[in-house]
């Protein structure tokens, strides 16, 4: 009980009292104001009303993660949002992988071959709409596609596309070609069809000048190497004296293509014509820096 004592008050005048409180809870609070004085009027009883408005609390995030997902895998888990002052909320999701969905309570997502080596942002925001500086909070989960789950030097991509499946490990060779599987990984050849094969296209030209024409495949460097002493035996492998890229090598960036490496017998290329007049060529490859 507050009594405060206003004096002596001439007829008609007002007097002010400001009482400052703290709530201690959510609701509604009664204030019974009585005016006393040396009146005829007999009450002088008021009631006013006061609606108690706390400050207004943020909504808050429940979000699983991180996730981890290989090539060919599906995911889905729950995402929800609550609020401590019951408030209604939405919840939305901002940031998604490709072909990602999001129902309002559920994420769902497969990992396509493209995905191989990724991280992927998953971002939520929920709003308590009341229009407060805190009525909006994101919180944000990753999911990570390993580049070579399985740890066998063979990438996750290229393993589900070519087998559904990762129980096969870089030495086998499942179509028996004599390529094992991180040959024809680095190759961009079929591991399952045995008429998949790394070859030299054609070699054709002129006298003095040879053109080897080689199948690419996106990704990969390819370098050009000959011999004069045979396919075999005793004589080191050379490559062309320069080495820029379209002269001793040359990297695919299109899926698949072919490219004809030219040897002029120049000081650029081999230095010169065959010894005894005939000349081996190799082509190496490898996966691109």
């Amino acid at each position: 009980v507050v009594t405060c004592d206003l004096g002596e008050m001439g007829a008609g005048a007002t007097a002010e009292v400001q009482i400052v409180v703290q709530a201690t809870e959510v609701g509604t609070a009664t204030n019974r104001v009585t005016a006393n004085g040396d009146t005829e009027s007999g009450n002088n009883r008021v009631t006013e009303t006061t609606t108690i408005d706390p400050a207004n609390r943020s909504p808050t995030i429940s979000l699983p993660g991180p996730h981890t997902l290989v090539v060919g895998a599906c995911t889905t888990f729950v995402v929800s949002a609550v609020d401590p002052d019951h408030d209604p909320v939405t919840l939305t999701c901002t940031k998604k992988p490709s072909g990602a969905s999001f129902d309002g309570a559920n994420l769902s997502w497969c990992a396509a071959v493209d995905d191989c080596g990724t991280t992927n942002e998953v971002e939520f925001v929920a709003d308590d709409q009341q229009g407060e500086t805190n009525s909006v909070v994101t919180n944000t989960t990753w999911i990570t596609v390993p580049f070579d789950s399985d740890d066998d030097t063979l990438s996750d991509a290229w393993e589900w596309e070519n087998f559904g499946e990762y129980s096969w490990d870089a030495p086998d060779d499942p179509d028996g070609d004599g390529m094992i599987n991180y040959e024809e990984y680095l190759a961009g050849t079929q591991p399952t069809n045995a008429d998949s094969a790394f070859l030299v296209g054609t070699v054709a030209g002129s006298e003095s000048e040879h053109r080897i024409a080689v199948p690419t495949r996106g990704g990969r460097k390819y370098t050009i190497q000959f011999r004069d002493a045979g396919m075999v035996g005793a004589g080191a492998w050379s490559g062309f004296s320069n080495t820029a890229n379209g002269i001793g090598t040359w990297t695919e960036t299109n899926d698949s293509g072919s490219f004809t490496f030219v040897d002029d017998e120049s000081s650029e290329t081999t230095g010169g014509p065959p010894a005894g007049g005939r000349r081996f060529y190799r082509v190496r490859v490898e996966m691109a820096p």
